[in-house]
């Protein structure tokens, strides 16, 4: 499974429960499968910023295309 880049603090604050948890005996396997499973949930939240970021992007040079468009098909008169 990837790893994420990142975790936000809520997500930090979990996996430290969790680890304390498995520490002080609790169920290695239950631990380890919600261990995985907000590790999947950073990912997809990552892949999900990295697309809207890209989306953004790809606006911001669309709408530079369609200025510089718009200015260059403009004949001026004085």
């Amino acid at each position: 499974m990837a790893e994420p880049r990142y975790y936000t603090t809520a997500e930090k604050a979990k996996l430290a429960l969790l680890v304390a948890r498995a520490a002080a005996g609790g169920d290695r396997g239950k631990i380890g499968a919600r261990i995985d499973a907000i590790q999947a949930e950073a990912v997809a939240r990552e892949e999900a910023e990295d697309a809207a970021r890209e989306k953004a992007k790809q606006d911001a040079r669309d709408a530079k295309a369609k200025a510089k468009a718009e200015r260059d098909g403009k004949s001026y008169w004085f």
